[in-house]
């Protein structure tokens, strides 16, 4: 199920008769965001006739720390091309570079051009509210750029918002399309094949962290199925694994410049995830336009297994003292004692 917050409604009646071929236009910050957030409705349009086009302002090619963003950037450009031709979808290549999506004039003008050349029907793109400012910039211009186009005579009918965990805050869904059928069908393996791209980018990202037993579950079930497992499910893994420590970690890796910490935990943003609705406070301080933060428990034992979770929920865990916190730093070197998940 795909969960989708629209502008405009669309009467419930209305929804289940017949409809002609439309051109529907998604705009993601970067390559990957609409085909993960919102692939399974392309694919399902485009099965029924409508025309698709996916416009990435970026190609999100700062995300691999074992490749040059140039290197990257070939990489997702591959990637993205084989998986939006298997939405059926055409793909278009914006200017911009990762992190730098700008909230400009010119940004806006770059967009409604692209409008005025598609003629979408109807607009797909990022909630308002983001931890990533790309995402949160890329919706301002794509609202904005909207009215531009609409200035030249084109005009869009309804502009749709996509589920996603980093655009989270204030989104709440009221229109629920059911796409189970979509991948359903023979001969069909759309879906299949853009998570096989991406998922193979991500191992060889992380391939080694990932040979951990805990790296390794949540790899099959997050990459290799077709979404992440879940917070309760994900809560669950941990808590097997923490009793599996005995709810006690001692120091187990080495953090230059620091010392020694049981497991360390590095963000870029705040809140640094949500359980569910609530969000997850790691670090008070980390910006996406900083540098990174680090937050390392010296060690764990039962007693302080409760304030820890406490810190997570209400926030302080930088200012522990039993707890290594860096801020806007530019480089984190870990030496580990040996394998450690990298998800829990």
């Amino acid at each position: 199920m795909l969960f989708l917050l629209a502008i405009l409604a669309i009467p419930a009646a209305a929804q289940d008769q017949p409809k002609p071929a439309r051109t529907i236009l998604a705009i993601g910050a970067h390559a990957g965001d609409m085909e993960l957030t919102c692939g399974a409705l392309l694919l399902k349009e485009s099965l029924r006739g409508d025309r698709v086009v996916i416009l990435h302002l970026t190609l999100g090619e700062r995300g691999n720390p074992a490749l040059t963003a140039e290197a990257y950037a070939e990489q997702k450009r591959r990637e993205a091309t084989a998986a939006d031709a298997a939405l059926g979808a055409e793909v278009m290549f914006g200017p911009y570079h990762d992190g730098e999506v700008p909230d400009s004039d010119d940004a806006r003008r770059y967009v409604a051009g692209i409008i005025r050349q598609v003629k979408p029907t109807l607009v797909i793109t990022h909630w308002r509210r983001s931890l990533h400012k790309d995402h949160s910039r890329t919706s301002a211009i794509v609202v904005d750029a909207v009215l531009l186009a609409s200035l030249e005579g084109v005009h869009v009918r309804s502009v749709w918002y996509a589920e996603n965990w980093e655009d989270a805050e204030g989104f709440s869904p009221y229109i629920y399309v059911d796409v189970s059928g979509s991948y359903d069908r023979p001969g069909v393996n759309a879906i299949q094949a853009v998570v096989g791209v991406l998922r193979n980018a991500f191992v060889r990202a992380f391939e080694h962290g990932l040979e951990h037993p805990a790296g390794e579950w949540f790899a099959d079930r997050s990459l290799g199925g077709l979404g992440r497992p879940g917070d309760v499910v994900f809560a669950w893994e941990a808590a097997k694994l923490l009793m599996g420590w005995r709810a006690r970690r001692e120091p187990a890796l080495e953090i230059e410049g620091f010392g020694r910490a049981a497991f360390a935990l590095v963000a870029n943003g705040y809140p640094y995830s949500y359980a569910g609705r609530r969000p997850v406070r790691v670090a008070s301080e980390a910006r996406f336009e900083l540098g990174l933060d680090l937050v390392a428990p010296q060690r764990v034992g039962p007693r302080a297994i409760p304030r820890f979770v406490g810190y997570a929920f209400r926030g302080g865990a930088d200012r522990a003292e039993d707890v290594l916190y860096g801020h806007d730093l530019d480089r984190i070197d870990v030496r580990c004692d040996r394998p450690l998940p990298l998800q829990v």
